[in-house]
């Protein structure tokens, strides 16, 4: 039973090695038309850069 197992695994893993080994490429030129911007924003984190027994640690400048 465990010699059948086996190769039914064999059998398995050949067959969908195959399949993911078939692999086409094409390339896709979007237009500018084509791309809509649903979110934009720019974020900034201050920070102060301090120097605590000879090393800089960066500490937040604001808390959350």
């Amino acid at each position: 039973m465990a010699e059948e197992m086996e190769r039914d695994l064999a059998e398995i893993q050949q067959k969908w090695g195959d399949v993911a080994a078939d692999v086409t490429e094409f390339g896709v030129t979007p237009y500018k038309k084509d791309i809509a911007v649903e979110l934009f924003g720019v974020a900034w984190l201050p920070y102060y850069l301090v120097q605590k027994d000879g090393a800089f640690v960066e500490l937040p400048a604001c808390a959350f």
